[in-house]
């Protein structure tokens, strides 16, 4: 979390996975922005909106795994597509069904409707067969799904994880292919904190969130790395 005046930590589980060196580069992420962002801005804007918070963890997962996929061998390389293909549908657009989903349930509280277990799994149902397609199979248990996501029960932002992943995604593009320059801009934005405005601090680093492009690069980059599937095969 936010620190100011101490040093942030790290509290994690290790058994030697590749999944706990993921979760490493996440975390580490998190400590990096809270770490400049305490030692650059005062006390009252020593912390960040929960609408940058995923950007920096995400940022770190990006890059560690560009890194291992351009190191590796072919079955390494598929494996870790795979998994790259599985963070895009986890973080971007499950969290965009979810958010869909949640902003129906509350337009309905807003309208005075009645809510019912028996409607949620019927509109659960069907958001999902909308996202996966026709093609995919919607057994009855998955319509419960909705009752086990515990974002559902605080306030409405599952939408940030989608937005916090596609801002990630941009910052990558651009660091990669500009360099030392967008280096210092990335630095500029874990600095940043809440001195502005999130929407602001994210346009400074080079990320414009009021346009298509961050939803564009999650698309390109899922599209290159299911072309480069194909090709390995």
């Amino acid at each position: 979390g936010t620190t100011f005046g101490v040093h942030p930590y790290v509290l994690l589980n290790w058994t030697d996975l590749l999944n706990d060196v993921f979760t490493l580069a996440h975390e580490m992420g998190h400590n990096m922005h809270s770490y400049y962002t305490g030692q650059t801005q005062p006390y009252p804007y020593a912390n960040y909106s929960i609408f940058l918070a995923e950007v920096a963890s995400t940022f770190n997962e990006a890059l560690l795994l560009d890194y291992l996929i351009d190191n590796s061998e072919k079955e390494e390389k598929l494996f870790l597509m795979e998994k790259y293909l599985n963070n895009i549908t986890a973080t971007f657009y499950r969290q965009v069904m979810f958010a869909e989903f949640e902003k129906i349930i509350y337009d309905r509280t807003e309208k005075g409707e009645a809510l019912t277990s028996e409607s949620f799994c019927e509109l659960y149902k069907e958001i999902y067969q909308k996202y996966w397609g026709p093609e995919m199979n919607v057994v009855e248990e998955e319509s419960y799904t909705w009752s086990r996501i515990p974002h559902f029960y605080y306030n409405f932002y599952v939408y940030q994880y989608a937005t916090g992943f596609a801002a990630s995604e941009e910052l990558v593009k651009k660091v990669r292919a500009e360099g030392q320059n967008a280096v210092e801009n990335y630095l500029n934005f874990l600095k940043a904190g809440s001195s502005d405005y999130p929407i602001n601090i994210l346009k400074a680093a080079g990320v414009d969130m009021n346009s298509e492009k961050p939803v564009l690069a999650v698309s390109e980059k899922m599209n290159k790395i299911l072309d480069k599937m194909e090709n390995l095969i």
